[in-house]
């Protein structure tokens, strides 16, 4: 291993503190939901572990407005 040193400017440490802010967020709301993409799930290793139909799942059961936070981050 060796260290790399990314150098972070005033736009990306505003993207980064809204990042863990949102995970922070929802770590205390106890609300960590497996929310995929369009079609991610066709190529993802986790499969096995989510089943195949977790999009369907997300499109049809979770509350959309929780998912808010986690789409604002996505952009």
């Amino acid at each position: 291993f060796r260290s790399v040193e990314v150098p972070v400017g005033d736009e990306a440490r505003t993207a980064l503190t809204k990042v863990v802010a949102t995970i922070d967020q929802a770590v205390s709301d106890g609300f960590l939901p497996a929310a995929p993409r369009k079609n991610a799930c066709e190529w993802c290793d986790y499969r096995t572990v989510c089943g195949p139909y977790e999009e369907m799942r997300v499109n049809s059961r979770k509350p959309t407005n929780r998912l808010a936070a986690l789409e604002a981050i996505r952009e």
